[in-house]
């Protein structure tokens, strides 16, 4: 049976450049640590303690007890006040909900705004469900913002240790949303947020999403190296910066392969529910380890043989396994069946095939050929023609054209020489130009 939950209901005003928490009602058993904590985020000077709500604000933190604040900050009738409802969940709820709190949150209706005079809070029990990847959600984000963005934005967790992003076209609680997604059932807990601004010096949250902040609070936040993100589509990041992790994100993402995802996860909740233990924690940087293990199964079209636990990560630099993530995501790509299309490839040259347009196509193949066999000087020529005579093709044209390319791409690929090193490089640039042919709008220099 699960857990009961226990409420805490604050109200914070300011008053003399200075706020002032003060308890509302809570539970009977809610903890004494858990309260004195949650006062103390929200008391302080209004210069060290900035609340953002559009309309509210949804905040995600470890407690003192061992239980996780899940809490709403919503303004109050008064001016310059804020009501705070925080649920104080068990680790063991937030395991039957996948570790997944926005999941948690939507199925909580009792998080809404209360009425002016609460009744009596009584502990909460939540439904015990395990949530799949919203897939629908993951294919309307990758529309409006793109693989690319998505993936930096994962790849901001393991550079800095807060991360502000925001965006025009997008809800912060929905890119919250698609974070936990992407993540392994056990780092999840780790991903503490807010989906507003929520800035104390008394904690910090691993990513805060804000709607609207002055110019001058921008400049501090970049000052302290807090990154601030701007998340569209057309994000100007090479994919070769990216981790192995975030790396696997972005060609899972490419690819669209959710049900892989959703097995994955699923095994993870399966074996944790078997476990007296629940999941075995993973250091956050073996989370590299994990990716590596990840983008090969998917790519060879199955779950790996045995799933990467903590005590079988190896110790592997970080240099290494962004190489071997690199060049797994290869060879699986190139023989057998295409993933992007399933057509044979003719031998036959690009202008001859489409006379239409034979001379632009003899032009992206001599570029094509000199880019992939090591001539940089000809890559901006090629991507200047792919970007142009892209919107005048047809979607089977555009697709017989890509295939040529993962073909002329696999016979680079296996003729390669040099030290490894040399190897890994070369092989690292030409991924990241084949995928400029696949998405162009995402790989742009």
């Amino acid at each position: 049976m699960m857990q009961p939950v226990e409420q805490i209901l604050l109200q914070t005003r300011l008053h003399a450049a200075h706020w002032h928490a003060t308890l509302t009602a809570k539970t009977a058993d809610a903890p004494k640590p858990d309260l004195r904590e949650l006062l103390d985020w929200f008391t302080g000077p209004e210069k060290e303690l900035t609340l953002r709500c559009s309309p509210f604000n949804l905040f995600f933190h470890p407690l003192p007890s061992g239980n996780y604040a899940l809490g709403l900050i919503y303004p109050a009738q008064q001016d310059q006040t804020f009501d705070v409802r925080t649920l104080l969940i068990p680790p063991q709820v937030l395991l039957e909900a996948g570790n997944h709190p926005i999941a948690l949150f939507e199925s909580v209706p009792q998080l809404l705004p209360p009425p002016a005079q609460p009744s009596p809070l009584a502990p909460l029990v939540l439904p015990a469900a395990f949530p799949k990847i919203n897939s629908d959600l993951l294919e309307n984000l990758l529309n409006s913002l793109g693989a690319l963005s998505l993936a930096h934005l994962i790849q901001s967790l393991f550079n800095a240790e807060c991360t502000l992003f925001t965006s025009k076209s997008v809800s912060a609680l929905s890119v919250l949303s698609v974070l936990f997604d992407l993540l392994p059932i056990q780092y999840r807990p780790e991903l503490t947020f807010s989906s507003d601004f929520f800035f104390t010096p008394k904690n910090s949250f691993r990513l805060s999403g804000f709607s609207k902040l002055q110019q001058r609070t921008v400049r501090l936040m970049k000052q302290w190296g807090v990154p601030v993100i701007s998340l569209e589509r057309g994000n100007k990041g090479s994919m070769e910066t990216l981790d192995p992790w975030p790396r696997f994100v972005y060609q899972l993402l490419q690819t669209q392969n959710f049900a892989f995802l959703n097995e994955q996860w699923n095994h993870q909740y399966q074996s944790a529910a078997r476990s007296p233990l629940g999941l075995e924690p993973i250091m956050w940087d073996n989370l590299h380890e994990v990716g590596v293990s990840l983008s090969k199964a998917m790519l060879l079209g199955a779950l790996p043989e045995k799933h990467v636990s903590a005590t079988e990560c190896s110790t592997h630099t970080l240099e290494e396994l962004r190489c071997v993530a690199a060049v797994d995501q290869m060879i699986p790509m190139l023989d057998g069946p295409r993933p992007y299309t399933a057509r044979p490839v003719s031998d036959q040259r690009l202008g001859d095939r489409f006379p239409q347009f034979r001379e632009e196509l003899s032009e992206l193949e001599m570029y094509m050929s000199r880019s992939m066999f090591g001539d940089e000087s000809a890559e901006p020529n090629l991507r200047r023609i792919w970007t142009q005579l892209l919107p005048r093709l047809a979607s089977e044209t555009k697709e017989s054209i890509q295939e040529s390319v993962i073909s002329l791409y696999h016979t680079v690929l296996i003729s390669l020489d040099g030290s490894t090193s040399e190897r890994l490089q070369r092989s690292a640039r030409l991924l990241e130009l084949m995928m400029f042919f696949l998405d162009p709008q995402e790989t742009e220099p």
